[in-house]
């Protein structure tokens, strides 16, 4: 009987230390050394300015983490138009909204984020282009249509793909399991999906 129990709890241990550090990607402390992006590494889209304006409001630590924890993140960048949800102020989710013909999410990735000294940063488990640590300043811009609107930016505020928009709480309703496209299963409301498309990004709709 003993040795049952030990085997239990020494099971329930290790299911304590190998969950966590499985999604745990980022190292916080690589993370708060790492400098915000190379400028040559951001892409405005088309349309949006080459350079942030100093006059524009430069997001705080605190700002950034209240901003983004337990919310949605919707924008595009060269990759095509992305979603992100932030479940906590440690971990997050990301898909690019696109619909195979047997009604599968095309490609997701989890990941890990922090707020440190300013900034954002972003590393994710499965994407080639994420992998590594990744951060960036951001800045309140005007609003894209009736939401507040965000420019992600490099070193010397050159944004990252176009807006950000934000909207409270899982607005997609984002379910996941596993770790990405080929290691588990997302689903989304795709009704809601459209309609925010639709009123935010239409000019990148194909």
């Amino acid at each position: 009987m003993r040795k049952v129990i030990t085997k239990i709890i020494g099971l329930v241990l290790l299911t304590l230390i190998i969950i966590p550090s499985a999604n745990a990607i980022i190292d916080e402390k690589k993370a708060a050394k790492t400098k915000v992006k190379n400028d040559k590494d951001c892409i405005p889209e088309e349309g949006v300015v080459s350079k942030v304006s100093e006059s524009y409001d430069k997001l705080q630590t605190d700002d950034l983490e209240s901003l983004l924890s337990g919310n949605t993140l919707v924008s595009v960048d060269r990759w095509g138009t992305f979603i992100i949800y932030y479940p906590d102020n440690k971990n997050t989710v990301a898909w690019m909204p696109k619909i195979k013909s047997k009604n599968t999410i095309e490609d997701w990735n989890i990941g890990t984020v922090t707020f440190e000294n300013n900034k954002y940063c972003r590393q994710w488990s499965h994407w080639r282009s994420g992998k590594n640590i990744n951060c960036w300043n951001a800045f309140e811009v005007e609003n894209r249509v009736d939401k507040r609107a965000f420019l992600f930016t490099c070193r010397k505020g050159t944004p990252d793909g176009d807006q950000h928009i934000v909207f409270p709480g899982n607005i997609f309703n984002v379910k996941y399991e596993g770790t990405d496209n080929t290691n588990g299963t997302l689903v989304q409301d795709e009704q809601k999906v459209k309609e925010v498309l639709e009123k935010y990004f239409a000019n990148y709709s194909k």
